[in-house]
């Protein structure tokens, strides 16, 4: 530990004021978490350095680039939490929850449930000039699907956890209807 963050004493104890202040500042700003047991749990494992303005002025592209890896996982960790099947067994249940199509459907159905701000988003992240062609979509549900992911990116990138988690946990449950 760095000898200026402070540290524990021998009985699990805050021993000077500037990791007392580390600590509530985390806590404030949404990166610690009461657990069960009435400790803190630090959440962030994976540091989001950009602020708000940063990200914002980022391309739609990136937003989709970090939101597809994100929706990728959690729809991964949403099926093994749900079954004891083997990994190709999940894989092939992933591709239905994540193809191009089923994203671009979700997102339509999610449209009226979005802010003004995730409409543009959403418009941003479905106008982008991409170059790549899509290999098992056609255009317009492509175009959706990266809609979606830039929206999943842009929220998780700008730390908006508790509507991140929200979008994905009704996405999820749109999927499997």
């Amino acid at each position: 530990m760095d000898k200026n963050a402070g540290h524990l004493n021998q009985g699990g104890m805050i021993d000077d004021e500037k990791t007392a202040r580390i600590i509530l500042e985390d806590f404030r700003s949404g990166k610690l978490r009461k657990n069960q047991f009435g400790g803190t749990v630090k959440l962030e494992f994976i540091e989001r350095k950009k602020e708000a303005e940063e990200v914002n002025m980022l391309s739609p592209l990136v937003w989709a680039y970090i939101g597809d890896g994100i929706y990728e996982t959690f729809i991964r960790v949403n099926l093994v939490n749900g079954s004891n099947a083997k990994p190709h067994k999940l894989h092939i249940e992933s591709i239905q929850h994540v193809k191009a199509k089923a994203q671009a459907d979700i997102l339509k159905k999610l449209q009226d449930s979005l802010s003004e701000k995730e409409q543009e988003i959403v418009r941003r992240g479905r106008n982008v000039q991409n170059h790549h062609v899509a290999k098992n979509a056609n255009v317009a549900d492509y175009a959706m699907s990266t809609a979606f992911e830039a929206l999943i990116g842009y929220l998780y990138l700008t730390k908006q956890d508790e509507r991140l988690k929200e979008i994905l946990e009704l996405s999820w449950k749109l999927s499997n209807n």
